[in-house]
């Protein structure tokens, strides 16, 4: 998708990759945005899940290239933003052709997390034509939608055993003792 920066008076493009949970919810994300314009750059950002460490940042690296350092940028409720400013072409070529993106940071124990984001696909929407921001929101439009209907189905399907008599209990569970 493309859009123009009026402050900076540049075009901005970007390529995302997202992953959602199954309630829609972002779990993590990898983008790479291009800034052309006066001083064209590319920047490599990652949305991460809560509870790791920010200060000693995160590591990426494409396949078995060489890792590039990042910086956490700002958090919000649903995860935190980290990214690399000044991405050379040839790591964005390696992420056009790659097979996937090794993301490393540090959990609250200092221990270190590594999250694989496949690149399938990746390539092909970076190389393409970029998407109409009102055909995007509308795509978005129609998955929250079709989420929201997958939510209260199951809803309605879980009020109805429920008003049915419930689930029974689960093998294995004990019966209550009858009541003297």
């Amino acid at each position: 998708m493309c859009g123009k920066d009026q402050a900076n008076n540049a075009e901005i493009c970007y390529t995302t990759r997202d992953f959602v949970s199954d309630q829609g919810q972002p779990v993590l994300a990898t983008a790479v945005y291009e800034v052309k314009g006066p001083q064209p750059q590319k920047i490599v950002r990652f949305l991460l899940p809560l509870g790791l460490l920010i200060k000693p940042g995160i590591r990426f690296a494409v396949d078995q290239t060489s890792a590039l350092a990042g910086a956490y940028t700002m958090c919000f409720p649903n995860g935190c933003f980290a990214e690399t400013l000044g991405v050379k072409d040839d790591v964005v070529g390696a992420m056009r052709k790659g097979t996937s993106v090794n993301i490393s940071v540090q959990n609250q124990v200092g221990r270190e997390v590594t999250f694989q984001v496949p690149l399938a696909g990746f390539g092909k929407a970076y190389d393409g034509a970029p998407i109409d921001p009102k055909v995007l929101e509308d795509q978005q439009k129609r998955l929250q939608d079709e989420l929201e209907k997958r939510s209260d189905d199951l809803r309605k399907r879980l009020e109805q055993s429920n008003a049915a008599g419930g689930t029974p209990p689960a093998a294995g569970t004990p019966s209550p003792a009858p009541k003297p």
